[in-house]
């Protein structure tokens, strides 16, 4: 299960023909900018649930759907503030979409994979499953492109589809026809683009290529979308690399007297140097070295200053991330542990007993002496 997003009126890129005495040339668009999110779950036998489709809105308006509803009647629709999705709308998906599209035996378990959103980690969403006999995988963070199905090889053709329709309809509504395109169009070039794109072979492509089914470790892995990285430097290969830069430039700039000396043998022969010059390239080893170590001292006490630094800093507080694949095996024990609570802070019972005694039984007499 995963969402993806589509702007109402985004058709595809093309050419403009104009006046070459204007820098710029805009190109007119038909329809509005309003973010629309689908909801899709797909199988690995190639099947696909009714999508869920999220309007940007307060509640669900008559006319943003078109005159014959015939070709929509298994799909589920709900508007939310900004046309995303929510806890409340997860579990409504899961409980009128996921669990009776996907019926099985008490004796058999569903899978659901999902990614790290937060409306699937939450204590209502994960107890229903449980309850359900349904076990959730939750993907790694930031890894849905190379192991989601509908990532990998259909949203992009549904998306592409998509484009084409609503250029389709440009080109038939005219260049000076601005009317913005609806919520029905909208559906309408969409329900054409799921068509063409969500097919049985896009499908177990997408489960194929994401190396989830058939189980296949190596296909993420070896994904060309994941980042490229050097191949390791063969040991060989550098230090022939370090003789021929030795042999291109033998006057190398020295920097401790070990340097100094070995310039000093590349360039006098045994015995060619006297006495004086020795001193003298004795005393410029040292100066080296010398520098070398006040250079080390100093980056020491940087580093120390940099640590303490460091320590009196405030640190930012911030909640660790928990992984939900572990949360899930203890969901059983929160829900148990609220629902206690709830009893315990429920104030009906305590009312009832408490109007249950009498006054006489509450009143106590203590004498002090």
């Amino acid at each position: 299960m995963d969402e993806t997003g589509i702007l109402e009126g985004l058709g595809s890129n093309g050419l403009v023909l104009g006046s070459s005495k204007k820098k710029i040339q805009l190109k007119k668009r038909l329809g509005s900018r309003c973010w629309t999110t689908i909801v899709e779950c797909v199988s690995a036998t190639g099947q696909a649930l009714m999508p869920l489709v999220l309007f940007k809105g307060k509640d669900l308006q008559h006319q943003w759907f078109p005159e014959k509803l015939a070709y929509l009647d298994q799909w589920r629709f709900a508007a939310t503030d900004k046309g995303w999705t929510s806890d409340a709308i997860a579990l409504k998906w899961l409980k009128e979409v996921f669990i009776p599209g996907t019926k099985a035996s008490k004796t058999n378990k569903r899978l659901l994979i999902v990614d790290g959103h937060g409306s699937h980690t939450t204590d209502d969403f994960m107890y229903e499953c449980f309850d359900n006999g349904i076990f959730l995988l939750f993907l790694p963070a930031h890894a849905s492109y190379v192991l989601q199905p509908l990532d990998v090889s259909c949203f992009s053709p549904i998306k592409a589809a998509y484009r084409r329709a609503i250029e389709a309809i440009a080109f038939l509504a005219g260049s000076n026809d601005t009317t913005p395109i609806g919520k029905a169009t909208f559906l309408q070039c969409y329900y054409k683009a799921r068509t063409e794109g969500l097919t049985e072979r896009n499908i177990k492509g997408g489960w194929k290529g994401s190396g989830l089914w058939p189980v296949n470790i190596a296909k993420p892995l070896m994904s060309r979308l994941l980042l490229q990285t050097d191949p390791p430097a063969v040991p060989e290969a550098e230090a022939l690399k370090r003789q021929l830069e030795e042999e291109s430039d033998p006057f190398r700039t020295p920097y401790r007297s070990y340097d100094v000396k070995v310039l000093i043998a590349k360039v006098y022969a045994p015995g060619q140097v006297d006495r004086a010059a020795r001193r003298l390239f004795w005393k410029i080893g040292r100066g080296l070295d010398a520098q070398n170590t006040t250079l080390a001292e100093a980056q020491a006490k940087i580093a120390q200053l940099e640590y303490q630094v460091y320590r009196l800093k405030p640190l930012k507080k911030q909640k660790v991330a928990q992984d939900p694949n572990e949360r899930f095996a203890q969901i059983e024990q929160i829900v148990e542990t609220r629902a206690r609570l709830q009893r315990v802070l429920d104030p009906a019972p305590i009312a009832a007993l408490t109007s249950s005694y009498e006054f006489e039984s509450l009143c106590f007499e203590w004498q002090l002496e």
